[in-house]
């Protein structure tokens, strides 16, 4: 269905574009065909000026002019006398022909004279010179001489002087510039300006136009545009894509939304263009693109239509078994799929049914076998925890109460009694944080009955902390390495430090004692112990199962994230860090 609508697509579009280079090419010939006219048109005027400013090469008032400009014998009446005649000889020159806007008649001396349609100009000031001269235009007439050459994108008020500037002073004007000078010398001894009106041009060929917002524009030889329809363009650069069509007489291309007509006006160095918007010229052919797009979306519904009742019959089991398979991803086991049919599709649903009700089976079992697991290694733990100190303890009292007959037995059974009571008369894995503290005081009484009263043991924790659940005799074997490792080159004497901080989600304990500490060798070869990459007996260090039991009950009971962290200086005693989850005091466990 795919394929079929894209082949009739590519045929539309085709036959689109087909009939639209037809019309650019009947747009370009008749476009050319009118430019044809317009270069008479052009050739004509060019022509005029070129006869105007040779009659007044051999005008008798303007050679005497040229002769005795720079005469200083001549009174100043005659030299006025003079001008007046010059400027009546333009004047009439003006009357006969409408499109000239003015004359100019530029001397080396700096003297210039002239008269345009709205007023006369007469500048005798040398030492102001006019910006004719200063612009360079003057010198490229008189090295173009005889030769007539032409300026475009000047402005009226360029030429008049500032006192006598007059009417539309902004109009805009094409320039031919000629060098002159007088028969009876061999240098020249000015420059001549026939200034025609850009918009005489323009209004021979802005009938050419025709569609609308189509515009038409002429540049010279050196790109810049000296006649445009509504004089916006005049003296800008054209694109360098036109500028790269100079060796070809006409022709055409299309440059974004626009197709670009152009001619070469004859040997005069000028380029008529003209911009036709696409969507003009092809607008004709929009009835035949509006009747395929319906032709090709009725058969695009057709084709859907027909297509989805009998693609529906393979996709929608597929669509449900993959929904079922993103349902398994998030966790949500268990699902079925209902299907009835006697095919490859029902017989992929009901395995899928079959493999969803056998996880959940091979998950509850090994749920179950993962918590008898737990609870067989935890118990086996905290069973490795208590004979050796009830031994040693109970050994003690005993030879108390053989050698010593004083008061304090009675005290220190009485602390055993306590600190036994919960291990006997109790099986939960946890309790608070208060229950942990007042086991450890008893141990630490016993202790200190057992190696002199030399153990201190001091809390910092906030109130907070004290109901929440921890795991029972948690703390018991870090304080007790900590005794018996770290205390025993000092006598038994020292201070045990246990601060417990609250966390977001977590209870942070850290237990600090002022013991011996240990070398670096030995706190790496314990850490790779706890970290299960050295057993005890592949190293030579005898730490016990104390610290070993700790860390994994909390990997046990919270996982693998949760285990001790131990920081060690030779000297400077040894810092245990251990974190567990808040249970209890109105959290969720």
């Amino acid at each position: 269905m795919i394929m079929s609508v894209v082949v009739l697509i590519v045929s539309a579009v085709g036959i689109y574009f087909g009939v639209q280079d037809i019309w650019q090419k009947r747009s370009e010939k008749s476009t050319l065909q009118l430019f044809e006219q317009l270069q008479y048109s052009v050739d004509v005027m060019r022509h005029d000026a070129d006869k105007v400013s040779k009659l007044f090469l051999i005008d008798p008032d303007i050679q005497e002019y040229l002769e005795t400009i720079s005469d200083s014998s001549n009174s100043p009446g005659e030299h006025v006398n003079l001008t007046n005649r010059v400027m009546d000889r333009i004047s009439i020159v003006l009357k006969n022909y409408e499109y000239i806007s003015s004359i100019y008649l530029f001397t080396d001396g700096g003297t210039v004279v002239g008269v345009s349609d709205q007023a006369s100009t007469f500048i005798v000031d040398a030492e102001d010179k006019h910006w004719f001269y200063t612009f360079g235009l003057y010198s490229q007439a008189q090295e173009s001489y005889p030769r007539l050459i032409w300026k475009g994108a000047t402005k009226a008020k360029d030429f008049q002087s500032e006192a006598f500037q007059t009417g539309d002073e902004s109009s805009n004007l094409l320039s031919a510039m000629r060098g002159v000078k007088a028969v009876s010398r061999m240098t020249q001894a000015g420059t001549l300006v026939v200034n025609i009106k850009q918009q005489a041009l323009a209004a021979t060929y802005n009938k050419l136009a025709g569609e609308p917002g189509s515009e038409i524009f002429i540049y010279d030889a050196e790109g810049t545009i000296i006649s445009d329809t509504d004089g916006t363009r005049l003296g800008q650069g054209v694109d360098a894509e036109l500028l790269g069509v100079i060796d070809r007489p006409f022709g055409s291309f299309t440059n974004g939304d626009r197709q670009v007509i152009y001619y070469r006006l004859g040997e005069t160095g000028w380029t008529v263009v003209k911009l036709v918007p696409i969507s003009e010229f092809v607008k004709d052919i929009w009835q035949l693109r509006y009747t395929m797009i319906g032709i090709l979306t009725v058969m695009l519904i057709a084709a859907l239509t027909i297509s989805y009742y009998w693609i529906r019959k393979i996709t929608k089991p597929l669509w449900q078994l993959r929904k079922a398979m993103q349902e398994m991803e998030r966790g949500n086991l268990g699902i079925s799929l209902e299907s009835d049919d006697d095919n490859e599709l029902g017989m992929l649903a009901r395995g899928f049914n079959r493999m969803s009700q056998s996880m959940i089976g091979l998950i509850e079992d090994n749920r179950k076998a993962e918590e008898q697991k737990a609870q067989l290694e935890i118990r086996m733990l905290q069973s490795q925890i208590q004979p050796h100190f009830l031994y040693n303890t109970l050994n003690t009292i005993k030879w108390m109460a053989i050698v010593i007959k004083a008061d304090n037995i009675s005290q220190s059974l009485t602390t055993l009694a306590n600190l036994l009571k919960p291990i006997f008369n109790r099986t939960d894995l946890m309790w608070t944080f208060r229950e942990e503290i007042h086991y450890i005081d008893n141990y630490i009484k016993l202790m200190n009955v057992r190696y002199g009263q030399g153990i201190q043991v001091e809390w910092s924790y906030p109130d907070s902390v004290a109901d929440y659940r921890v795991l029972r005799f948690i703390l018991q074997p870090i304080i007790e390495n900590a005794i018996v490792h770290g205390m025993e080159a000092h006598n038994y004497t020292g201070t045990i430090r246990i601060a417990a901080e609250e966390h977001r989600d977590d209870i942070c304990l850290v237990l600090s004692d002022t013991g011996t500490g240990m070398t670096e060798q030995r706190l790496g070869q314990l850490k790779e112990i706890l970290d299960g990459e050295q057993t005890n007996e592949q190293s030579s260090l005898n730490i016990g199962i104390g610290l070993q039991n700790v860390n994994k009950r909390l990997q046990l009971h919270f996982g693998s994230h949760y285990r001790l962290e131990i920081e060690s200086e030779i000297n400077r005693g040894t810092t245990v860090t251990l974190r567990f989850p808040k249970f209890g005091n109105g959290t969720k466990t």
